[in-house]
């Protein structure tokens, strides 16, 4: 009998484990709702025009989870300098925008790529890591390092005598192969 409960708890765990591998749980992530962006000057400046990634954070100063979940986005977006940008938005003081996007409770996060409204989150997102891991699919990608900064300078460019901005700040020492070349 003990054999007997032991191969069947031992099959019940395999399916879930098949079961979790096929289908992986993601509880936090909300069905994108169709709703056209409003009509709200700064909203339309500062979510639909920007360059990067925007989190339009819905929440409230009342609000436990969304005081949790503050730092963790303040987090995010020095760490993803130039490529996410956090617009907090209170409901209590912009309920008209609130109703827009019928949020019926908080914190609940929009989060927009290029204009264009791509995912939103129902609830605290307890841990930073699972944040990073909500966003990351919907960030740009980082910022091409410039030509500037990716050619190490030329000797010309390193100093020429005659150019005030790129001369030599001190003199060679006497006899150094600098010096020889300079005459």
């Amino acid at each position: 009998m003990e054999r007997i409960i032991l191969l069947i708890a031992a099959v019940i765990i395999g399916a879930m484990l098949v079961w979790v591998a096929l289908f992986p749980p993601n509880p936090q992530q909300a069905r994108v709702p169709d709703i056209l962006p409003p009509e709200v000057p700064w909203f339309e400046q500062e979510v639909l025009q920007a360059r990067e990634t925007v989190i339009v954070d819905f929440g409230a100063a009342w609000c436990g989870p969304c005081r949790v979940l503050k730092p963790m986005l303040d987090q995010l977006e020095t760490e993803f300098a130039g490529r996410v940008k956090i617009v907090p938005v209170d409901i209590d003081e912009e309920p008209e925008l609130s109703a827009h996007y019928k949020v019926d409770g908080v914190p609940y996060m929009f989060v927009y790529r290029d204009g264009e409204l791509v995912a939103a989150v129902q609830g605290l997102i307890p841990d930073y890591t699972e944040l990073v891991q909500f966003i990351r699919p919907h960030l740009p990608p980082p910022a091409a390092v410039s030509d500037a900064e990716a050619d190490p300078p030329t000797e010309a460019a390193a100093g020429s005598p005659d150019d005030p901005v790129t001369a030599p700040s001190e003199p060679a020492p006497p006899g150094s192969p600098e010096a020889a070349s300079a005459r």
